[in-house]
Formats: C-alpha cells, structure tokens, sequence
C-alpha cells in the first residue's frame, strides 16, 4: 500500500486480523481439545510417552479446563505477536528503502541500490558492486514489491541477474579463499542444524570476504564479487 509518499509493503490489516483472531482461536481448540487427545492416545498400546499421557488424561474439574483454555488463547496471542515482529516491513521512498523486523530497522539509500529481485521468499537489494545489500525473509506478494519498488524508479528484475555466477560449495572448493572455505564449512553445520541466526552472521562474514551466497536446502552457492 501506498502511505503518502511511501509504499509500504508487508503484512496488510487483514494479515494481521487473521492472526490475532486465528491464533488465539486455534490455541482455544488445542486446550480444549488437549485432555480428551491425552485419554485417547494413553489408551493406545502402541503410542510412546504414557506416564505424560496418563497424567493429562487424568486432569479434572472446571478449573483445568479453564486453565487449559486460557493457556491455549495466551499462546496464541504470543504466537502472533511473535509472527508480526518477525515478518519484514519494506517501506519504499524514491530515496531510500527501509527493511524493518524483530524491532530493527534497516536503511538502503537509493543511491547504493542497483536493483531488486524475489528470491524464492527472500527480497534481495543489489548493491552497484554486485554484492547484495540485503537479504530479507518476507511475506508478500512478488507483484506488490515489485510495485512499490518501480513506482518509486527502483529497478526490479524478475529473477537473480547474477544467477548463472553461482557454483555449488564443496568443502575446499577450488575457486574460494580458505577463509572463505571456513566460513562456509561452518555456516554449512548452522543450516544443518537450522542456526539461522548464525547461518546469516556468517553470510555477513562471507560478504566482508567478498562472497555472496545464496542456499537451497542445506545447500549453499557462491559467486565472487570482481574484487573478491
């Protein structure tokens, strides 16, 4: 949406209704519905984890219920309270573009943006060296951010100009920096064990090296900058 002169893209008010109404709404029915899947479950021979089970099953009275039930609404709310903060607003001006998740807020100048692209549900800012300024988990629709995003005389690509540069990383590619090779071997066991926090501080890294990357899975591709 368009607030003044800026576009806003994210989560709209009905995102945001649905989950403030829905994740309370489905936490209710997960405390209700909590005791009698116990009762049925500790029944089953086949079934692990019986003593917990059993002492579930074995909960009474309207005291439980209650607790249970608003137990169920509060994990709820804090579910999509948790979704809001974390989704990413992009906010674009003819000046800059502002990425703001989890309470931070990011500011790309117009000057330094040599285009954007939607990578699977990643937005991805291009620097003018080919790098990338920003890589982004977002929730909204590629044709809304492309938008916002030439509304405003930024250039949008369809897909990664860049993409036929990126070769598969095994461990000690040729081609990649031993230090390089470290990062990646050690960003490699934070996808696996799905760190994202670290997998991303180590994309960080990797950028300061001169690397951009990009993952499919557990996989990672590189490309190396001119200078890198």
């Amino acid at each position: 949406m368009t607030s003044g002169q800026a576009s806003v893209v994210g989560l709209d008010r009905g995102d945001r209704v649905v989950l403030w109404v829905g994740g309370p709404l489905v936490g209710l029915g997960i405390g209700w519905a909590l005791p009698y899947v116990a009762d049925w479950a500790d029944r089953q021979p086949w079934v692990p984890f019986g003593g917990p089970l059993h002492l579930i099953a074995s909960w009474g009275g309207s005291w439980v219920a209650l607790t249970l039930l608003t137990a169920g609404v509060l994990a709820g709310l804090a579910f999509a309270a948790n979704a809001i903060w974390e989704t990413t607003e992009i906010t674009v001006t003819g000046t800059e573009v502002r990425l703001t998740a989890k309470g931070h807020t990011d500011t790309i100048a117009a000057g330094d943006l040599a285009g954007a692209f939607v990578d699977g549900k990643r937005l991805v800012l291009l620097g003018k060296d080919g790098g990338e300024l920003a890589r982004r988990p977002h929730e909204s629709k590629p044709a809304e951010l492309a938008a916002a995003f030439t509304t405003h005389g930024h250039p949008w690509f369809d897909a990664d100009p860049h993409a036929e540069e990126f070769l598969r990383w095994v461990p000690d590619s040729p081609g990649v920096s031993p230090a390089a090779n470290a990062l990646l071997a050690a960003r490699a066991t934070a996808l696996e064990k799905k760190r994202a926090d670290d997998a991303e501080d180590l994309r960080t890294e990797l950028a300061k090296l001169g690397y951009v990357v990009r993952d499919e899975m557990t996989r990672q591709y590189w490309r190396a900058l001119p200078d890198g």
